[in-house]
């Protein structure tokens, strides 16, 4: 009688380092920017954005 195949409860998956920047995507018509503003710096990219966006 064969023993029965055990199989691991978790597998570990590597997965890709997550970026350190903030991405900002911007389209206007046929125009597209994408920013990427340092996570270190995320107040200074809320502010900046806020005054942008008034």
């Amino acid at each position: 009688m064969a023993s029965p195949v055990s199989t691991p409860g978790f597998v570990s998956v590597p997965l890709a380092t997550p970026s350190a920047d903030i991405r900002i995507e911007l389209r206007r018509g046929d125009h597209f920017i994408t920013l990427y503003w340092p996570v270190a710096a995320a107040a200074q990219c809320l502010s900046t954005l806020q005054d942008w966006l008034r």
